[in-house]
């Protein structure tokens, strides 16, 4: 039988140096910055994808609406935007008006056809989200803009009066009409435009049911700084996006 002293066994503790500490902190470093423009990436990954399930659930309920309405889609109320153009014949993504009636594709909320968190991109970096929301919800005396334009009887060119969707014809440029939903992106600020994915991309819904997404480097959908004023971009401008989303199709 043998006996160990503790006498006879050395021990040495010892901790991390200096150089050792900063050495690992380095690499730690080193690490998060190699990996953050992944992980910002696969994020906004995510919000696009959310986005362009957003936009095909607003074309599905579209159908939705038009299937109850003798194929009807929703519109906008006749009355005159800005004193120039009825609100059911200009591209928009005012979903709620002051007068507490629902605009645009915004009438879908009257059906409970969707949630009104569908109306808003996850990439939208313009702020007061929860703002708009409210407003909807609470159906209070103020206008409401969301995050995606919804095309309404805007481009028509055979007949500017069609709101069905067997009858939708062909834009100005010839091209079939299939744009009718997309991301609102705006090169200005201030309400009530808003900016989705840093205008880097736009996702189309087309009302044949598929959702697409494309870059826009050249800002080719968005209203520019110089389309007019800050209330109102004129309608031609708003029509030439329409005619791209629509060529895109294609």
């Amino acid at each position: 039988m043998f006996f160990f002293s503790r006498k006879n066994v050395a021990v040495t503790e010892r901790g991390f140096t200096l150089i050792e500490l900063l050495v690992v902190i380095a690499i730690i470093t080193l690490l998060v910055t190699i990996m953050l423009p992944s992980l910002a990436k696969a994020k906004e990954l995510a919000r696009q994808a959310t986005c362009l399930m957003n936009v095909s659930g607003q074309i599905k309920a579209v159908h939705m609406y038009a299937a109850e309405e003798d194929n009807r889609f929703p519109v906008g109320p006749e009355s005159l935007l800005y004193g120039i153009i009825p609100y059911q014949k200009m591209m928009s993504n005012q979903i709620w008006l002051s007068s507490q009636e629902y605009s645009a594709h915004g009438a879908l909320l009257d059906r409970d056809y969707v949630d009104p968190g569908i109306f808003f991109c996850p990439s939208d970096g313009s702020g007061n989200i929860e703002g708009q929301l409210e407003v909807v919800r609470n159906r209070e005396a103020k206008d409401a803009y969301c995050s995606y334009y919804y095309r309404q009887m805007d481009g028509q060119e055979t007949d500017s009066s069609v709101t069905q969707l067997d009858r939708l014809g062909d834009n100005a440029a010839g091209d079939r009409i299939s744009a009718f939903v997309m991301d609102a992106n705006c090169t200005t600020t201030g309400y009530p435009y808003r900016t989705n994915h840093d205008q880097e991309l736009v996702c189309i819904g087309y009302i044949q049911g598929d959702a697409r997404k494309y870059n826009t480097p050249n800002e080719e959908l968005s209203l520019r700084l110089n389309d007019g004023p800050k209330v109102f971009a004129p309608h031609s401008r708003l029509d030439e996006i329409l005619e791209l989303a629509d060529s895109l199709a294609q």
